[in-house]
């Protein structure tokens, strides 16, 4: 649990912002990564802080926010030609 008072790590505030941010994007892969990359460095430092620093939250929320990401925008990828044959039909 969460106390109360202290920093929020910067990491986890990072990896939330960009798993937020790579949905308002097409095809935001790279900020999906990004989001699992800051978010993970996020959960290192509060877990080697003892849990001092606040953010654990956020930084499982960026990771799962990357994921989804990552993963929608290659379902889209793969589905790309699926798509553009059905137009020349």
């Amino acid at each position: 649990m969460e106390k109360n008072g202290g920093a929020t790590s910067k990491f986890a505030i990072i990896g939330l912002v960009l798993g937020i941010i790579s949905f308002f994007n097409v095809l935001g892969i790279e900020k999906g990564v990004a989001a699992i990359v800051f978010s993970v460095l996020g959960l290192m430092e509060i877990k080697k802080s003892e849990n001092t620093i606040k953010g654990k939250g956020m930084a499982v929320t960026g990771i799962v926010l990357g994921a989804v990401m990552i993963v929608l925008a290659v379902i889209f990828v793969a589905n790309m030609d699926y798509f553009r044959n059905l137009q020349t039909r």
